[in-house]
């Protein structure tokens, strides 16, 4: 099943979809704001990790494609999947030009429409590198309360960084104004 927001589909990974996914995780503008490993990834390293994908049923890996074009343009995930506490971690990486555009902002709001609406997740966490002001903005949009910082945990740039824990609640989405549940009754 697809989630469709206002301005963007979340759907399958698709082979097709392995060069931009490739070219997510070794381009040095994304890189800089995610928490994840600056190692170059092979387009072979990067088949082997599609052919393996399905196994892990922690994650739930969705491609971002834009309702304008049905390109795609990114990817949102939910790791880290607790089944018995029903908890998981979002995390989304796009294409640098396609930022400042909504389309961040939409994607996640489609996927904590599914993880909440459709998956039944009772608190969903969202971290980011301290100086990531584009995340800190987007999490405090859409209503994420921060926990907490876990201080110098990513290593960048030759230095030491904190990341900012934070995260939404089952009853939080529903009162945020832009939850459809909540426009709906």
């Amino acid at each position: 099943m697809n989630y469709t927001g206002k301005l963007v589909t979340l759907r399958a990974v698709e082979e097709n979809d392995l060069p931009l996914l490739q070219f997510l995780l070794n381009n040095a503008a994304t890189a800089s704001t995610t928490g994840g490993d600056a190692l170059p990834v092979s387009f072979a390293a990067q088949q082997e990790w599609f052919a393996n994908m399905r196994k892990d049923k922690t994650v739930l890996r969705l491609m971002v494609e834009s309702n304008e074009d049905r390109q795609a343009v990114g990817t949102v995930t939910l790791t880290g999947w607790d089944w018995k506490n029903r908890t998981a971690e979002l995390n989304i990486k796009l294409r640098p030009e396609k930022c400042g555009k909504g389309l961040g902002t939409d994607a996640l709001m489609t996927l904590l429409e599914a993880a909440f609406d459709h998956l039944d997740l009772a608190c969903v966490a969202m971290c980011y590198l301290s100086y990531n002001a584009a995340s800190a903005a987007l999490a405090k949009k859409l209503g994420f309360v921060q926990e907490g910082v876990l201080r110098q945990r990513i290593y960048k740039f030759g230095q030491r960084h904190d990341l900012v824990v934070t995260s939404l609640t089952a009853q939080d989405y529903a009162v945020q104004p832009w939850c459809r549940r909540s426009q709906n009754g």
